[in-house]
This record gives C-alpha cells, sequence and structure tokens, in this order.
C-alpha cells in the first residue's frame, strides 16, 4: 500500500502500522493494540521496479515511545547472496499474516502458515492489479495458502531437523493466485541491495557469508530494520 497507483489501485485514506502493546490484559475492555501513523513516510523502491518490495525508516525513539512487544529483525537475519541462491524448489517456508476478516478486535493475532518454494521462474511474470494492464513482475511461487490482503508478510526459509544452514527471512509475499494455493514472493535480496546502494553512514550491512563481496561502512552497532512491505494493492 506503500504506492497503490503502481498496481491501479486507489489509495488508502491513511497508512497505520498496528502493533501489540507489551502489556495487555484480555480481561479488560481497553485495546491491546498502538498504532504509529506512516503519513508523510519516504517510501524507497528497488530499481527494478518488477520487484514489489518497499521500505521506509522508523524513528528509534518513536518505537521505543510505543511500548510494542515486538522485536526489530537484525541484518544478519536475512540470507547472504549464497545462502539465498542455495535455497531450491521444495525448500521448507513458513509465513504470518493477519487472517482477513478474524485480525483480532483487541490484538493482532498473526496465523502461520507452512509450505514449500514451489518454482523459481528464470522469467518475470504477469500479476493483475486493481486496474490497468497487468504488471510483468519477478517473482518466486510458495505453495502455500497465502491469501490475498497479507502482501508484505515475511516468508521464512525453515531449513528441516539435520539439513544445514540457517533459518532467515527469504521474502516477503506480493500476490497470491486464487483458488490454487500459490502465492508470489518478492526475494529479500533486493532490499538488501538497495539498502547498500543508500551508503547510509550509520548502518553497517555487512551479511555473514557476503564478506568477501562487500565492505561495511564505518559503525559499531549492528543495525536493525525498521519497517519493511509490499507496494501493490493488498
Amino acid at each position: 500500500m506503500a504506492d497503490p497507483g503502481w498496481m491501479g489501485c486507489a489509495p488508502p485514506a491513511e497508512l497505520v502500522a498496528h502493533f501489540n502493546k507489551k502489556e495487555f490484559d484480555p480481561t479488560k475492555g481497553e485495546s491491546g493494540i498502538t498504532e504509529l501513523s506512516l503519513a508523510g513516510q519516504q517510501w524507497i523502491y528497488p530499481n527494478d521496479e518488477s520487484v514489489d518490495i518497499a521500505f521506509t525508516n522508523i524513528d528509534g525513539k518513536k518505537f521505543e515511545a510505543l511500548l510494542a512487544e515486538n522485536l526489530l529483525l537484525d541484518i544478519s537475519q536475512l540470507p547472504s547472496a549464497s545462502e539465498a541462491k542455495a535455497v531450491e524448489i521444495g525448500a521448507s517456508v513458513a509465513s504470518a499474516g493477519l487472517l482477513p476478516g478474524i485480525p483480532g478486535a483487541k490484538r493482532n493475532y498473526p496465523v502461520f502458515k507452512f509450505g514449500n518454494v514451489s518454482s523459481i521462474p528464470q522469467e518475470k511474470i504477469p500479476v493483475s492489479g486493481c486496474a490497468g494492464p497487468n504488471k510483468i513482475m519477478t517473482e518466486w511461487l510458495v505453495a502455500a495458502s497465502l491469501v490475498g490482503g497479507n502482501s508484505g508478510s515475511p516468508i521464512i526459509y525453515m531449513p528441516k531437523y539435520g539439513e544445514p544452514g540457517r533459518p532467515f527471512l527469504l521474502g516477503v509475499q506480493s500476490m497470491s493466485v486464487p483458488y490454487s494455493d500459490v502465492a508470489g514472493m518478492a526475494p529479500i535480496r533486493y532490499l538488501v541491495e538497495r539498502l547498500r546502494e543508500l551508503q547510509a553512514p550509520d548502518l553497517d550491512l555487512l551479511i555473514p557469508g557476503d564478506a568477501e563481496d562487500v565492505k561495511p561502512a564505518t559503525t559499531s552497532a549492528q543495525p536493525q530494520m525498521g519497517a519493511t512491505t509490499t507496494s501493490s494493492q493488498n
């Protein structure tokens, strides 16, 4: 929803991020959600317009003031280039997002879903939007019941017990194919590459395994992700 016009969709009345409060008593009538307005935020996109990822920076002090239970994601939990390339068709993945129609009245209740990488197309694929011609997009296909309205949900690579490797954020959901139990995923490496192109002086974007290819900017702290979302109609 960062740029709904990209898919021929109408803009939302307001863009707001909802976080669960750290302290919440379900026996009371109060809300268990705290809000952060994203109005006026600058959204950044990959240079490749076929990749349905957008991200923005969140002020750390504002986030801490929310007293949310959510934890930020360390850059080290993203895949190196070699790790992403090693993921093959059949690899196990997990995702979490709100279930449309049952999001929770007082609190966010993410629903976890599990599946497998079903295809890694070597060409861009057509995806329909709200109006206008299809967009030609870069997508991996995932066999899981990921529904429309959950774009931006994380898709995590989950190696099976005894398999080498570690779990990491592989991508974000960017589309779904109705009645097929197949969804599209925008690979997260495009976000990593765009972050590095920005050359922010206070970010160390070094990921284990990328050490030979990328030199980090000067910093003493490991950065954390502020916010990511997709920019399609969902």
